[in-house]
């Protein structure tokens, strides 16, 4: 009897199932990395409305000041968003490969006489990596799109 693969929901729950803390984390980094560039959006609209019609020199400056500080607020967010977001694929990975190899050792030596090891060492790497390529952008990729 061939096995069903596991449904979406699933994966999904496997993955986030461990280390809620750094997954917490991830979250409030995309808010507030979402938060900088609304507040980027804001400030650059004030000064195109405000401070460029009025001729305010010291207003252009303190919003352009602002923008400045935003975006490098962003950097720095971002910075920590995808380092989170890296640990969390490698923890993933990691616990994928060893729960893997602990499900091998278990099998029945006609299991290996049927595949070789070779096979068995290319497909877990592959699946593996397949998997951690898009763990690391379940948080991260929907706030690093670029808006339509």
């Amino acid at each position: 009897m061939t096995p069903t693969p596991p449904r979406p929901k699933s994966v999904l729950r496997y993955i986030l199932q461990r280390d809620r803390a750094r997954h917490a984390t991830l979250l409030a980094l995309v808010t507030v990395s979402i938060g900088l560039t609304l507040t980027s959006v804001h400030l650059l609209r004030a000064l195109i409305d405000r401070a460029i019609p009025a001729g305010s020199r010291s207003l252009a400056l303190t919003l352009g000041g602002a923008m400045l500080a935003a975006a490098a607020a962003r950097v720095v967010v971002d910075y920590a968003k995808a380092m989170v977001s890296e640990r969390v694929r490698q923890d993933v990975i990691a616990r994928l490969r060893n729960e893997l190899l602990a499900h091998l050792l278990r099998m029945p030596p006609d299991f290996f006489a049927a595949n070789s090891v070779g096979q068995l060492m290319n497909k877990v790497q592959t699946d593996t990596g397949r998997l951690g390529m898009s763990v690391g952008w379940i948080f991260v990729e929907p706030s690093s799109r670029p808006s339509p």
